[in-house]
């Protein structure tokens, strides 16, 4: 029988330039009947507006009372596959709530604010996933590829998938980093979700624009080759990204996934 262990590292830091940092992270390890299980997020908070690090810090508290409230719940659930369907229906109302919670605020203090969030939830050979904005996450598998799950939700983006922009003219383009989804920005948010089966031995990267920006995948390829601890393997990434102009906040977070048998 196959059994799943997690290793993990994680940064997130204001970079080069920016005073303070928007960004959020969490990343939260359990295990239920002797098997592992793993949330980790990151949330980039919009530094156009005025408040980001309340909508990505509110975003992390929302999801760490999801975890301690209403995760243990979905346990009573029988069959794998019926538990992940589980998590990934209270996962969403939990990201909604946030959603609501900080356009209330919002509205209250007469701000705007608003955030990125991406999030893997990774249980016995399974995944739930989270994408709203333009953060994302990447799969290194055995073969060293290093694959993109995530689709930026961005004006670019959308017209790249139109024909009407080609993907190597969108780093610099004056709407680059203009999102067409975030939390906090409107009460009907878009969750896009994806559950499925994620076996074997690999590693998963979440991280916010600030990051890959910075950390080409090559790069990225290379850090993840490395015999050396998740964590060892984040610091070695931040390293790296602020040894360029980093003008941004940057948060990446590293999942070792190993496979098991006993």
């Amino acid at each position: 029988m196959a059994r799943y262990e997690y290793d993990t590292g994680y940064v997130t830091d204001k970079g080069n330039v920016r005073r303070i940092n928007q960004d959020s992270i969490l990343v939260k390890k359990g295990k239920f009947d002797r098997k592992e299980f793993i949330l980790a997020a990151v949330a980039d908070g919009m530094g156009g507006m005025d408040r980001g690090e309340l909508a990505s810090s509110e975003i992390m508290r929302g999801l760490n009372q999801w975890w301690t409230q209403t995760l243990p719940n979905c346990f009573n659930k029988t069959g794998r596959e019926e538990f992940m369907e589980q998590v990934s229906d209270s996962l969403s109302c939990a990201i909604e709530a946030c959603n609501s919670r900080i356009l209330m605020m919002a509205e209250t203090d007469k701000i705007r604010t608003g955030s990125t969030l991406s999030v893997m939830f990774l249980y016995d050979g399974m995944f739930v996933m989270k994408q709203i904005g333009d953060s994302r996450i990447y799969l290194y598998e055995k073969d060293s590829s290093v694959r993109q799950l995530t689709r930026d939700q961005t004006w670019c983006q959308e017209e790249v998938e139109k024909g009407d922009l080609l993907p190597e003219e969108v780093r610099g383009h004056r709407m680059e980093h203009v999102l067409t989804n975030a939390v906090g920005h409107d009460y009907q948010l878009k969750v896009e979700s994806a559950v499925g089966a994620m076996a074997g031995s690999m590693q998963i990267v979440l991280c916010s624009d600030g990051a890959y920006r910075f950390l080409d995948q090559e790069s990225m390829r290379d850090i993840l080759g490395l015999k050396k601890t998740c964590q060892e393997k984040a610091e070695e990434a931040l390293r790296k990204i602020k040894r360029t102009k980093a003008d941004d906040n940057c948060s990446i977070i590293f999942i070792r996934q190993e496979r098991r048998w006993w």
